[in-house]
């Protein structure tokens, strides 16, 4: 269990920020993305003078927000709050962590300063935060609003990452792929149903996870129907 749990981590945070595994010329030197942004981060610490957390600071961390995050479902199971106020709102936060990996793309294709894939990456985060500020509060979340938002950014995140590891599995060979498109269809059989408790409208514009059709894809009807509320 604890190896699965990792291995989720692991993946989110691989495709979120080192997914972009590019190469830019910096001092005449090459360098990759994520050794780029590691390096300015490093610069900026050592100028604010931030201080790294422990290990132990760190772990207490996780289970802080495991913990709100439990909060923040069975609260959303019990109606006493709305988590996510229909599925754009879902998309939206996975925005916020995704973003940087998507801007990091178009780094690759123009290879501009890392100052200003920061500055890109801010933009995008914070036009997908004010977004889901503004569903939390038609919602109408107040006093639960930081228990929600942990709550909506911990599945919003998951859940269209296993979303997009079913319609386009990563792998470099046609058995990693099966594996990784496995994997997400085992986590959406499970957290489908869930997702679908904490959605207070099932609907959205831009994305609708009711509608998805692959052929060829297992078990992606009861997914379907798992997010429309339908265990059948």
């Amino acid at each position: 269990m604890r190896c699965r749990l990792a291995y989720v981590i692991v993946s989110v945070i691989m495709l979120c920020f080192l997914s972009p595994n590019v190469t830019a010329q910096t001092n005449q030197n090459q360098q990759t993305l994520p050794e780029a942004v590691q390096d300015k981060a490093e610069t900026i610490k050592d100028e604010t003078g931030l201080k790294s957390i422990s290990s132990e600071q760190y772990d207490a961390i996780i289970i802080v927000m495991l913990v709100i995050v439990l909060w923040g479902t069975i609260s959303g199971f019990r109606q006493n709050t709305t988590v996510f106020y229909n599925f754009d709102d879902l998309a939206l936060c996975f925005g916020m962590i995704a973003s940087p990996a998507a801007i990091g793309f178009v780094w690759m294709i123009f290879n501009f300063s890392v100052d200003l894939y920061f500055i890109l990456s801010g933009i995008a985060v914070l036009a997908c935060l004010l977004g889901v500020l503004q569903y939390t509060w038609k919602s109408g979340v107040r006093g639960m609003f930081p228990v929600v938002f942990v709550t909506k950014v911990f599945w919003g995140t998951l859940t269209m990452l296993a979303i997009w590891w079913l319609l386009s599995p990563p792998g470099k060979n046609a058995e990693s792929r099966r594996s990784a498109r496995a994997f997400a269809t085992m986590f959406l059989l499970i957290a489908a149903p869930v997702v679908a408790r904490l959605v207070k409208y099932k609907e959205g514009n831009f994305f609708n996870p009711t509608s998805l059709s692959r052929s060829g894809i297992t078990n992606i009807g009861k997914i379907r129907n798992s997010f429309k509320g339908d265990n059948n």
